[in-house]
């Protein structure tokens, strides 16, 4: 077997004097090319290069109640979908806690657990832009014989303990575990650091032996978490605040100083000679220093006299058409956009200009950043998310936003009775058994990217649902809702009713794959004619579809079906065979026509669109389902059977 490429760290190993900084690396180069000149950074202007890393896998084990969970990270945007308590902030916490931006404390250890909690972090060697395009995850067909190697600066911070995780194609890694522990003092918890070693077998891993993870080390990335609370009016007034730490140095040129704040002093020597209020103050401070001399003479600024001072006070506006707005009476979507604005030019202005030649990786953690924006304005958010030159993993609550990012970005996170399951719907191939790679979904980046042309719209309520039921009509979509409600209690949350608009539609077909994909439990409610049937055996051909995911569409009682001549029946059709009488109180009540079953049938259908909420008032204001189940038509009965075995067999959800 030939041997493989020497790497920097295998350099290093040698004769560190070998492994030198470069003084140009296009890996370190930022991605600031489009961005005006006077935005590029201090860091750049000083020729500091970017450390071309990313956090590639974070892996937690009893962390705040996350028993066990694998989780990879995309080089630019990472979106984490989920339920409520499905871990995503705990995710955030964990990474924040094991890059150095957060202490332990008692809180990140399992309750009821006596064991130690644990994160391993591994990091990768950034993918080159030119070949993937910044930020972009590559796929396994680009992978397939690339060189993942880190550059020299890279190593040389690292040290000797950069593991080959694959020879052919060489490819690099270096990782640490974070393991917490209970104490006694302080918080109550401590961490402690070390590198973690690789071997074909076991994977990555930590001895008596470890090396302790040495601050060198540990600057070569930074984690910063922003939080549902952001506002730039708060960063303006908090000391440490990512903008006030910009507002320090305001990076005036020293032959203009002089002239600028000799200005600022006549501004305000005029504002208090116009103001009758500022020179009552100035005569009460007079009178005062005739008793206190040591207090010196009183002035009233009415303008700060030095930049240094100036810089306290600079705040922000905005102009609505209407004039300048200041940004504590803006709204809190505004406050809340400016506020991701100002963190990423902290990071290109300020991050990294003290230190060493080598600008550290940026992680931006962030929970739930639609959070104050109207809908439309999600829509225009993952531009901004993928336009900062770092890496982000945020947390989402919003199926508008899961619809316009990149298929590869989303990882649903899925309670089970085992723990948490990571439903990652990146490329599906591994590229070898010796690269870790977590659990996939069997669709490739093309059949996510049809998939959700197909789907559209309901993609995203369908990515946050518990079940899926597939209905054929508009009317089916809005009854369903509450009906399931009232015979499911609780259980009903988070079940996604679909107007798939026919079983033979292609929408039909991809709400089954993306179900089967992404193991969300479904039922096919069909048609119970020729037709329906001949519809549901196509589809059994194409997808793997169970009797237990079918209800048949019927009026009639089992006993009463006719198994060789099924009779052809609509929803409409079902519920008034059920109660003709509810169906025209139901059209009497929207004044349509109800003369006779043939009227009110034509006048449901013609109200497709509107009548499903009305009827399904009125069905469980009548028929409730705790005292007259064993009325319900057998459609809904068999429905609400199969569900109730669906959500109870599957993933458990956390409330």
């Amino acid at each position: 077997m030939p041997q493989p490429h020497q790497s920097p760290a295998e350099a290093l190993r040698k004769d560190p004097k070998e492994v030198t900084l470069p003084s140009n690396s296009p890996q370190g180069c930022s991605r600031l090319s489009h961005r005006p000149d006077r935005l590029r950074s201090m860091t750049e202007a000083k020729g500091i290069q970017k450390v071309a890393v990313f956090v590639e896998r974070v892996a937690i084990r009893n962390f705040r109640g996350i028993q066990e969970l694998d989780l990879r990270l995309q080089p630019g945007l990472t979106l984490l979908v989920g339920r409520n308590n499905a871990g995503k902030s705990r995710i955030l916490r964990a990474l924040h806690l094991a890059m150095g931006g957060a202490r332990a404390e008692r809180d990140d250890l399992t309750v009821g657990s006596n064991s130690d909690a644990r994160i391993d972090i591994v990091i990768a060697p950034r993918p080159s832009p030119s070949q993937n395009g910044e930020g972009a995850s590559p796929s396994s067909k680009e992978l397939k014989g690339q060189v993942e190697e880190f550059d020299r600066s890279v190593s040389l911070f690292l040290g000797p303990l950069v593991t080959r995780v694959s020879i052919d194609p060489p490819r690099q890694r270096f990782a640490w575990r974070t393991t917490i522990t209970s104490t006694s003092e302080d918080t109550g918890a401590r961490s402690q650091s070390y590198v973690m070693t690789y071997s074909q077998n076991d994977g990555w891993n930590t001895s008596e032996s470890s090396v302790p993870l040495n601050r060198q080390q540990r600057r070569i990335l930074v984690a910063e978490l922003v939080d549902t609370q952001r506002h730039l009016d708060r960063e303006l007034r908090q000391p440490g605040s990512a903008l006030r730490k910009i507002l320090n140095d305001l990076n005036v040129p020293e032959d203009k100083r002089e002239g600028l704040e000799n200005r600022l002093a006549e501004l305000g020597d005029d504002i208090v000679e116009q103001s009758g209020t500022l020179q009552e103050l100035h005569t009460a401070l007079e009178t005062l220093d005739r008793y206190l001399d040591a207090m010196g003479t009183a002035k009233v600024d009415a303008v700060p006299g030095s930049l240094e001072e100036l810089a306290r006070t600079v705040g922000v506006s905005f102009d609505t058409g209407q004039g300048q707005v200041a940004a504590r009476l803006q709204g809190s979507g505004v406050r809340s956009l400016a506020s991701l604005q100002v963190q990423d030019l902290f990071y290109r202005l300020r991050l990294g200009s003290d230190g060493p030649d080598l600008r550290p990786h940026i992680m931006t953690l962030v929970e739930e950043p639609e959070a104050h924006l109207h809908p439309h304005a999600i829509f225009e958010l993952p531009v901004l998310l993928e336009s900062q030159d770092h890496q982000i993993v945020a947390t989402t609550h919003s199926p508008q936003l899961v619809t316009v990012v990149e298929p590869e970005a989303i990882r649903l996170i899925r309670e089970i009775s085992s723990g948490r399951r990571i439903i990652d719907s990146g490329p599906a191939e591994t590229v070898d058994n010796n690269t870790p790679h977590l659990q996939i979904t069997k669709l490739d980046h093309s059949e996510i990217e049809q998939l959700k042309r197909q789907v559209e719209r309901p993609f995203g309520d369908l990515l946050f649902a518990r079940a899926i039921v597939i209905g054929d009509g508009a009317t089916e979509r809005a009854f369903l809702p509450p009906v399931l409600r009232n015979a499911l209690g609780t259980l009903a949350h988070g079940i996604s009713v679909v107007d798939s608009g026919g079983i033979h539609t292609p929408l039909t077909k991809a709400v089954i794959k993306f179900a089967q994909s992404f193991e969300v439990p479904f039922i096919l409610l069909a048609d119970n004619d020729s037709e329906g049937r001949k519809n549901v055996k196509n589809l059994k051909e194409i997808l793997s579809l169970s009797a237990e995911q079918i209800v048949w569409m019927s009026s009639l009682k089992d006993d009463q079906k006719d198994k060789d001549n099924p009779p052809k029946i609509a929803f409409e059709k079902m519920m008034i065979k059920f109660d003709l009488d509810l169906c025209k109180r139901v059209c009497q009540y929207l004044q349509l026509p109800y003369n006779d079953e043939s009227t009110v049938f034509e006048s449901m259908k013609s109200a497709k669109g509107y009548i499903g909420k009305v009827l399904a008032e009125e069905f469980v204001k009548h028929y409730p389902h705790k005292n007259a189940e064993s009325k319900w038509p057998e459609t809904l009965k068999e429905l609400v059977k199969k569900l109730h075995q669906q959500l109870g067999n599957s993933d458990k959800e956390l409330r």
